[in-house]
């Protein structure tokens, strides 16, 4: 488990994003920064997630594993966690203060 498990992130207010959608990945344009991220599914279900509320990684995990047709958790706990930390790099998400 990494440092950013319990962390909560969230995607701020003044970031405003355009998605599209093209068969199993998705486009993100984000204007504050001018730039575009292309997500698979699990990237974009997670950051849809962290737009609609502050949420740990544990927290968009029970969110979303039905669709993870039961995929280990201690696998997708590190790839959300490795999301998260790289979307917060790219300035599309932040952690929220505890």
């Amino acid at each position: 488990m990494s440092e950013f498990t319990h962390d909560k992130w969230v995607v701020p207010e003044w970031v405003r994003l355009h998605w599209r959608r093209w068969d199993d990945e998705y486009v993100v344009f984000n204007p504050a920064s001018g730039h575009t991220h292309v997500l698979n599914g699990l990237a974009a279900r997670a950051l849809k997630e962290l737009q609609e509320s502050p949420s740990s990684t544990t927290d968009v995990l029970l969110r979303i594993s039905e669709s993870t047709q039961g995929e280990k958790s201690s696998k997708l706990v590190e790839q959300l966690d490795r999301l998260f930390a790289e979307f917060d790099e790219v300035g599309l998400t932040e952690r929220v203060q505890r």
